[in-house]
């Protein structure tokens, strides 16, 4: 019993020791990884000065070496990152990550404590993934990191090796948050022709120095003290029209005393891309047969591309392969068919090859939409992203994007207005543009009669949809299961307001994209009539407000979804034994943007309110943001002027 109760308390000691040693070691560890009092005060002092950045980037280094691939006749190149990241709020959690595709490969990716040791976050490797389908091309390495205080910092390090040095298509100087003691250099061997284009650059704030090394290599250093981190904003232009960023062209690369040309110019661009469609391997014989059920009966040019149009818009799920060879390479015709989902490239291949096998000669085309800012000539990949199919037919263009669901025929979406084409032409490209509209091809036309009944006004109203507004508005209303269309275009008709009851809805086709599209509707409004002291006070019943929220802590330009017209025209009779006190006043204000107007006119039967919305430029910049909700809260106040009544 002794020699158990002797061994007993020895183990305890043991157990004890080994707790305490355990414990210590921890603390310790911890000391090692918690901010230091110096880092803290760093970080309250970045925060201070930019009280809305949550993460800094300090002694932010990137390296971008160049190098004569051996594998290949081309160059390749090696992608290193090591930065410290700090958290400037009090708890920060966020996802670290690093792309890469078949043409790539992430060779590192850590994320170390301060002191150098190895973190416990978990570190995936997965395909991208997106409404459940998993993008064959592309794979991410992240890892979900924490900063649980103000000051906590880890240290990461990537390095990324790409085969062909083509598909590292540009380099953004500024991240996920404020990287501070920046540095960015390009390594580029002497027999390695390279240009490095410059986007948004700020001012006097970035410094720029080039060297030759003893082997001949090329060194350009870019340095900063800071550089503020990218904003993402709903509805703001793309990137590459905003942040600082560097595009390298590789031009040429000798071996061996001889030059080979690669992306000297915007000819050896589409020469490059046209490779990539040379390498689909297409099997019309298998479409031919679905393609003339599909068309059967039909005699009309017009109808016949119609219909093969619009079936690939109806019936072809669109996801995006932005990276690596799927990037560029169409998918084959009948893998699209087939599976029934494809990219812009499968998606203007399948459709390409259905116009083909009714004789038309139908072509893929590259275009750069206007989520980025480059031209059509620019000697890179990132010239373009996205592709069409092109027809041309009795002189007339046509630039058909099968991704544009319930688009009619020669409607073109606003993103590609404008904007210029490369079509396939052979050995050398043809070159057009996308025609442009404006305002007035996209309306949304309302007119409505009402008159007092009691407390409630009633009244008929039409509604006529034509251009992109039609389009947005199929879009949105074909995205409802079967079972809430009809709920849901009630509500949409009522504005969402429990005082208004819809009756006796008529519409026109409501999948038919070649004709205006006309709601006809009784309104029955409640709470819009009231009398005090014989005296009537009558509210327009079907007037929206804009949103007064749209621009609030806005920091970017914000780009209106289309260039369109939106009228709204109502009456509202003189209530029997009534006369109108005084009619409300009008306003105007008009740009080169916008046009926002409400204008009230006495006529036979009583006041018409005629108001209007009209969108001139895509793009409202910060400087006219003051003007818009200066101008919205008026026209807001306006359409809520009241008619005033005495017998």
């Amino acid at each position: 019993m002794t020699l158990y109760i002797s061994i007993k308390i020895q183990t305890l000691r043991n157990l004890f020791t080994t707790i305490f040693i355990a414990t210590c070691s921890l603390v310790l560890a911890q000391k090692n990884i918690d901010p230091t009092p110096e880092e803290i005060a760093l970080a309250v002092k970045w925060r201070g000065k930019h009280p809305t950045v949550d993460l800094l980037e300090r002694n932010y280094r990137e390296k971008v070496t160049f190098f004569d691939n051996a594998n290949s006749d081309g160059v390749g190149v090696l992608n290193e990152i090591k930065a410290n990241l700090m958290s400037l709020s009090k708890r920060l959690d966020m996802a670290y990550s690093e792309g890469y595709d078949q043409e790539s490969a992430v060779e590192v990716f850590k994320i170390l404590h301060r002191n150098g040791k190895s973190t416990r976050f978990e570190i995936r490797d997965e395909y991208y993934k997106s409404d459940g389908l998993f993008y064959n091309d592309f794979r991410v390495k992240w890892a979900q990191i924490d900063f649980p205080v103000q000051g906590y910092n880890y240290l990461v390090e990537t390095a990324t090796r790409y085969k062909d040095a083509r598909y590292f298509s540009k380099v953004y100087l500024s991240g996920l948050g404020l990287r501070a003691n920046f540095e960015l250099e390009f390594i580029i061997p002497k027999n390695i022709e390279i240009s490095l284009l410059e986007y948004n650059f700020p001012e006097n704030q970035i410094q720029k120095k080039e060297t030759i090394d003893e082997q001949g290599n090329r060194h350009i250093l870019y340095t900063a003290a800071e550089i503020l981190p990218r904003i993402d904003e709903d509805d703001a232009p793309g990137d590459s029209y905003l942040f600082p960023h560097i595009i390298p062209v590789v031009k040429a690369i000798t071996k061996n005393g001889v030059r080979k040309t690669l992306f000297e110019n915007g000819d050896a661009v589409y020469a490059w891309n046209k490779s990539m469609i040379e390498l689909t391997e297409n099997k019309p014989k298998e479409l031919k047969p679905f393609v003339d059920d599909l068309v059967k009966g039909l005699t009309k040019d017009e109808d016949k591309i119609k219909k093969m149009y619009y079936w690939v818009q109806d019936n072809i799920r669109y996801i995006a392969f932005e990276d690596g060879i799927a990037g560029f390479k169409p998918d084959e015709a009948q893998n699209v068919f087939n599976k029934r989902y494809g990219d812009c490239k499968g998606m203007a291949n399948l459709l390409a090859e259905m116009l083909k096998l009714q004789g038309y000669d139908a072509r893929l085309a590259w275009i750069g939409t206007d989520h980025i800012a480059y031209k059509a000539d620019l000697p890179a990949l990132a010239a373009f992203n996205h592709m069409i199919c092109y027809l041309k037919i009795n002189n007339k263009e046509y630039f058909l994007d099968g991704t544009e669901s319930y688009t009619g025929l020669g409607l073109n979406a606003s993103r590609i207005q404008g904007k210029e084409v490369l079509v396939d032409g052979g050995a050398k490209p043809l070159r057009t543009k996308v025609p442009v509209s404006n305002h007035t091809n996209n309306t949304s036309i309302s007119k409505g009669n009402f008159k007092v009944e009691g407390e409630k006004l009633v009244g008929k109203m039409s509604r006529a949809f034509d251009g992109e507004s039609r389009t947005n508005f199929f879009q949105q209303f074909h995205a409802f299961a079967n079972d809430f269309k009809s709920e849901n275009l009630t509500n949409y008709l009522k504005r969402y307001d429990k005082n208004i009851e819809i009756k006796d809805l008529g519409f026109s086709d409501l999948n038919n994209r070649d004709q205006t599209l006309k709601l006809d509707f009784e309104v029955i409004a409640s709470n819009k009539v009231n009398s005090y002291e014989g005296e009537l006070y009558v509210e327009f019943p079907y007037e929206t407000e804009l949103n007064l929220e749209l621009l609030k802590d806005r920091k970017l330009p914000f780009v209106f979804e289309i260039l369109g017209t939106s009228k709204t025209e109502v009456i509202i009779e003189n209530p029997p034994g009534y006369q109108l006190v005084k009619l409300p006043e009008s306003f105007s204000v008009a740009n080169d943007i916008f046009e926002i107007s409400v204008k009230f006119t006495p006529v036979t039967s009583g006041v018409k309110l005629e108001s209007q919305y009209i969108i001139k430029q895509k793009t409202l910049p910060t400087n006219q943001f003051k003007n818009y909700e200066e101008t919205a809260k008026k026209y807001n106040q306006k359409i809520r002027q009241t008619l005033t009544y005495k017998k």
